[in-house]
């Protein structure tokens, strides 16, 4: 089993980031399935010895089964971030020429909505309800965001934990464990781990459905950068197509 993990980390590593989440996603109803029956066994009739003896079989065929589950996702740690990929596809870009990075820098003070395009740019921070905060990279916006949100209102917050509606379709963004996280982070003045391993859209989109959850305003939200490489990507477009 460990080799096939390792080659599927090191030749398919986009299929072994779905796989491992789709094990999340069946831990988690083995563990709902297993505390279901445990339950059920509470309510049996004590003098039912054989129903009491089946189910006890059957909870601990599951827990077994879960315990399995488990130490293959473990043994699926995927070294992702996003921060990495980004640098090394700048890397990759032009690779010809030597890179000025300043080059690609860009006005800090000018604001920009939510929902633009951020793909190939670097945040220096944002601002909310006119209060502006400094962030060097997306994952920190995203953490200072939910900071921010659950001092305002906890329940609120803790909300997200059990809203379909604020996880992922196949991954979990808020929980009480970082355990199927790729890159979770807990929340600072609270119980509750955010998954931090998106690309810039997706975090804005993110922040997006909290905002929404807490009727504020998508526009009381401003986005700075401090560069933007898109033109250099750009450019190893056109020499592509040549």
């Amino acid at each position: 089993m460990d080799k096939l993990v390792e080659f599927l980390l090191r030749e398919t590593p986009s299929h072994a980031k779905e796989l491992k989440s789709d094990i999340g996603l069946l831990l988690s109803s083995l563990e709902n399935t297993q505390s279901a029956v445990e339950g059920m066994l509470r309510k049996i009739d004590k003098s039912d010895y054989a129903k009491i003896g089946e189910y006890y079989s059957m909870a601990d065929q599951l827990r077994n089964i879960k315990e399995k589950v488990n130490e293959l996702e473990q043994s699926m740690t995927i070294v992702d971030s996003v921060e990495q990929e980004d640098e090394e596809e700048l890397q990759g870009v032009s690779s010809s020429s030597k890179l000025n990075y300043g080059d690609y820098t860009v006005d800090s003070s000018v604001p920009h909505g939510l929902f633009e395009n951020f793909t190939h740019k670097r945040p220096s921070g944002f601002s909310l309800e006119g209060n502006r905060y400094s962030a060097r990279d997306w994952k920190q916006i995203l953490r200072i965001i939910c900071e921010v949100l659950n001092q305002r209102d906890k329940k609120i917050f803790d909300s997200f934990v059990r809203d379909k509606n604020m996880q992922g379709n196949t991954r979990v963004y808020f929980a009480y464990t970082d355990d199927r996280m790729y890159n979770g982070r807990k929340v600072s003045g609270s119980d509750i781990y955010v998954e931090t391993n998106h690309n810039a859209n997706g975090i804005c989109s993110i922040i997006g459905n909290m905002l929404e959850r807490y009727e504020i305003p998508v526009a009381s939200i401003e986005i700075y950068l401090r560069s933007d490489y898109t033109p250099l990507h750009d450019e190893d477009e056109n020499e592509k197509k040549k």
